[in-house]
């Protein structure tokens, strides 16, 4: 008996069934490929990056660090929901892509207040805000905080007279924070305290800096039997009151130790303390007494105020670098200047000179800043670093500067440059730790395009219609034959 043959209507559900079986598979396939890709661009960070400034695109530097990681580390990405930084996140995933020792993780600190009680390693939970990344080494539990002034580069614009931003710095800052929280040790820094030195919030941000340069920060009381090794770089932070025999006798030994000094001073303070007096005459130099003021009429010379000078660097050992790049904008609000003494064993290099300018004693907080007949006039030397030969045939070395506000505001470190100039003086005082990687910012404005760079897309824009003309034409051209 022969089977009966397909209704039309059979043949239309088996060509449904199979056209909803085929469309099915291609769904999946799709969604495979999709979830595929996905994966692999989580692990491998295979998107290439078109950007003009390719900001996120890891430089040699930072794959060969990553490369020879050996310890866990997360990254805590604390952003406000709908604020995410998507370069930031898309270079937190060529990190994790680039090194199996590195996780990150979106985190939201308003719903989770109690995760940065969980950063055991920081000096308080003011340091851990929203909007900012915590670096977490997971065997060290060492912890770096960035936010906006780690990445963010100004320049002084003169004609404008305004900061603007040039670049971006994301990868050097998160690059130093990873190796800085891995590393086995640090190098040390000293501050001296006991002799009203400046302290708490007030170098704050100078703390901050010398942390994220990978620094070691500690204070040190010479009196509660605390040591100094001359390995560690002293630093004396506009002091108020004088040092006392067995101080001085046991930073001398440092000093002869080949131990090194930095050293800020003040116009407000007291410049008649023996005890430093005789301690900066070792390195062949004394305080002035009074504040530089620039002449009015040379605007150049200072931002805003006169007392808020703009010095010129003069060749040095410390500004050689920064001299060659260009990089010479700073500001020292309420400047003192210095004396050389004219020490036989003591080399002294001016670093940081006034414009023309005079110096103004003050007495007292209603005095004018109006300059006196009897007021020294000229250019001063506002910062110096020395090299003296010690007893012990050593080498010590110390950097003086004439404003405190220089290294320790927080604005001026990021629209001057003011830290670039402290991490030379640390490199030239012998204190600078290694983690220091020579990553390239990124270009914050688009470069304008140039006749030399049109002519390729030129190219391209006229080759794309005269590929579709041409076949067409060809076309036309044999049908009309035929014809």
């Amino acid at each position: 008996m022969k089977k009966p043959l397909p209704t039309t209507s059979d043949q239309r559900r088996r060509v449904g069934a199979l056209a909803l079986v085929v469309t099915l598979l291609l769904v999946a396939a799709l969604v495979l490929v999709v979830v595929v890709g996905d994966a692999l661009e989580h692990r491998f960070a295979l998107r290439v990056d078109l950007s003009y400034n390719g900001i996120t695109t890891l430089e040699r530097n930072t794959v060969d660090a990553l490369s020879q990681l050996t310890q866990d580390v997360h990254i805590y990405a604390l952003f406000t929901p709908g604020q995410e930084d998507s370069a930031l996140l898309g270079l937190l995933q060529r990190y994790a892509a680039a090194s199996p020792h590195i996780t990150y993780s979106m985190e939201n600190l308003l719903q989770n207040p109690m995760l940065a009680n969980t950063f055991s390693d920081l000096p308080d939970d003011n340091a851990v805000t929203t909007d900012s990344l915590v670096v977490k080494g997971m065997e060290t539990g060492r912890v770096r905080v960035l936010d906006g002034t780690n990445y963010i580069v100004k320049e002084y614009d003169a004609i404008s007279g305004d900061f603007a931003i040039s670049g971006y710095k994301y990868e050097k800052s998160l690059t130093e924070a990873i190796l800085f929280v891995t590393a086995d040790t640090l190098p040390a820094i000293r501050l001296l305290t006991g002799h009203g030195e400046l302290g708490g919030d007030r170098i704050a941000a100078l703390t901050s800096v010398l942390r994220d340069a990978n620094f070691e920060v500690s204070t040190l009381n010479l009196l509660s039997g605390q040591t100094l090794d001359p390995g560690d770089l002293l630093m004396i932070l506009s002091p108020g009151r004088d040092l006392l025999a067995q101080e001085l006798e046991l930073i001398e030994t440092f000093v002869n130790e080949g131990g090194s000094l930095l050293i800020t001073s003040d116009f407000d303070a007291p410049e008649h303390l023996p005890g430093f007096t005789a301690l900066y005459r070792m390195y062949g130099f004394s305080l002035k007494p009074g504040i530089v003021v620039a002449e009015a009429d040379q605007p150049a010379d200072y931002y805003e105020t006169p007392v808020y000078l703009m010095p010129y660097m003069q060749p040095s050992t410390i500004t050689a670098d920064l001299l060659a790049s260009r990089r010479t904008t700073l500001i020292m609000p309420g400047a003192r200047a210095f004396d050389v003494a004219g020490a036989a064993d003591a080399r002294v290099e001016p670093v940081l000179q006034s414009g023309q300018a005079y110096i103004r004693s003050i007495e007292n907080a209603s005095q004018t800043l109006d300059k006196a007949d009897s007021d020294e006039e000229g250019t001063f030397t506002l910062a110096l670093f020395s090299t003296i030969e010690t007893s012990q045939g050593n080498s010590a070395r110390a950097f003086a500067i004439g404003s405190s506000a220089t290294f320790t505001d927080a604005w001026l470190h990021t629209n001057t440059y003011s830290v670039e100039l402290l991490m030379q003086a640390l490199n030239a005082l012998g204190a600078r730790t290694s983690i220091n990687l020579d990553i390239a910012q990124k270009q914050a404005i688009r470069p304008p395009l140039n006749l030399r760079d049109s002519v390729m897309p030129g190219i391209l824009l006229a080759a794309a219609p005269l590929m579709v003309i041409i076949p067409a034409w060809l076309v036309y051209r044999d049908r009309r034959r035929k014809a």
